[in-house]
């Protein structure tokens, strides 16, 4: 029997501008633009045939828009969706993001909890070279800081 080790490393940065189109006090909703770079990095080691390294690497535009409502004083529900599909390179390259969140302020208007939940899909072709579906989802709990 051959022992196969696989690793694979995913990284993702997005840069985003947003402005509102309806910011009122009980309810923001605006759009985004930006960029979203990922990286994606694979290997495959078997003993006695070397080792496959395959790297995947592309900045694409995306878009999206987000929603915040604001039901109480100290309670605050929002969400983000963004998205993405183009050719570029020769790397086909499609991503789609969101979350929802509920955040509920505890300390002085500043500090407070937050959770949620989080979904993110990234599919990456690089004609004849390699393939990545890549996806995370699940929830989320954090910390509010309100400045």
């Amino acid at each position: 029997m051959t022992p196969i080790r696989s690793d694979l490393n995913y990284d993702h940065t997005k840069l985003l501008y947003g402005t509102p189109f309806v910011d009122g006090k009980a309810l923001t909703a605006g759009i985004r633009v930006g960029l979203y770079e990922y990286k994606i990095r694979s290997q495959v080691k078997q003993s006695g045939t070397g080792s496959e390294n395959v790297d995947n690497r592309s900045t694409v535009p995306i878009v999206g828009a987000s929603l915040a409502i604001l039901p109480a004083d100290r309670l605050r529900i929002h969400g983000e969706v963004l998205t993405t599909s183009i050719d570029r390179g020769g790397v086909h390259s499609r991503v789609r993001e969101g979350y929802a969140a509920v955040d509920y302020i505890l300390f002085s208007q500043t500090v407070g909890i937050t959770v949620g939940y989080r979904y993110n899909a990234v599919t990456s072709n690089d004609k004849g070279r390699a393939k990545f579906d890549l996806k995370e989802k699940g929830n989320f709990i954090g910390i509010v800081v309100r400045f």
